[in-house]
């Protein structure tokens, strides 16, 4: 059975108790954490793909179920992230990030919410839902 592309949106926010960032997909219900808002959407699109795999052999399954609520919500006001950073977040999810190559910072500011459109990287970018 041929993969399905993935279309999500994610919303990152900085969870100050925890001292990282999280990303919280709109439409898969899924999350990456990490110190940087580019590593926890390298987490986010691992997870992803993980639940990607299971939904091949379990066809049964479903791959998305929207967030809640508030995450839906808060993706509608968030400003959106360059797309280039879905492109590092996912080299960097697949291995593909030169190793000589130092990693993005990627750090926003810790009060702001953000989001950002994910896809397949030959599909191009996902509208918002």
């Amino acid at each position: 059975m041929p993969r399905k592309e993935i279309h999500d949106s994610a919303v990152i926010y900085y969870e100050q108790d925890e001292g990282m960032y999280v990303a919280h997909g709109v439409r898969t219900d899924q999350i990456g954490t990490g110190k940087s808002i580019t590593l926890a959407l390298a987490d986010l699109i691992r997870a992803v793909d993980q639940v990607a795999r299971l939904v091949e052999r379990e066809p049964h399954l479903d791959l998305y179920r929207d967030a809640p609520d508030e995450i839906r919500q808060a993706a509608k006001h968030a400003p959106k992230l360059p797309d280039e950073m879905f492109e590092v977040a996912y080299k960097i999810a697949h291995d593909e990030w030169p190793e000589d190559m130092d990693l993005p910072s990627g750090h926003g500011r810790e009060e702001q919410t953000y989001r950002l459109e994910f896809h397949d990287p030959d599909e191009g970018p996902a509208q918002l839902a």
